[in-house]
């Protein structure tokens, strides 16, 4: 059997149109749990399902380039499916790199946007409450000492340094 392939030269209009899939698939795969009506159920997955949509939706964020919105939205879902996905597993002793790649960049990604200083820590001590070592932790640190300085919270910052 041939399998049919792109030529070497459209390699670049063939990734970004498997970016656009994935963009377009996490937004469905979200409608899922964004449904405002409470007469229509809310769909469930199983724990495979979650940590492969919270997957979906970290490839998708980073595909989102500079529209933080898109970025945060699908941050935050990837977090909503793993979290989910913890009522059967710890998500972070089972799915650390997954875990810590979607709060780091939750995180990060609330600063930057002027999110909740309150959300921003709560994610921030998740991540050092799971830290498997110090150099995990340094990203999380980095935001959390920001969060406070911007927030007014300055000699707590510099403990924290």
């Amino acid at each position: 059997a041939q399998v049919a392939s792109f030529p070497s030269d459209n390699h670049d209009v063939y990734k970004d149109f498997v970016g656009e899939a994935l963009i377009v698939a996490a937004d469905q795969i979200n409608l899922s749990r964004e449904k405002k009506d409470s007469a229509v159920p809310r769909v469930e997955f199983s724990p495979k399902q979650c940590i492969t949509f919270a997957k979906i939706n970290l490839k998708s964020a980073h595909k989102a380039g500079p529209d933080i919105d898109r970025a945060l939205r699908n941050l935050k879902f990837g977090l909503s499916f793993l979290r989910d996905a913890s009522k059967t597993i710890n998500y972070w002793k089972e799915h650390y790199n997954l875990s810590l790649s979607l709060s780091e960049e939750y995180a990060h990604a609330m600063f930057v946007k002027g999110g909740d200083s309150a959300e921003i820590i709560e994610c921030v001590n998740e991540i050092i409450d799971n830290a498997r070592c110090l150099e995990d932790s340094c990203k999380a640190y980095e935001v959390l000492i920001l969060a406070l300085y911007s927030s007014g919270k300055k000699l707590m910052a510099v403990d924290q340094a």
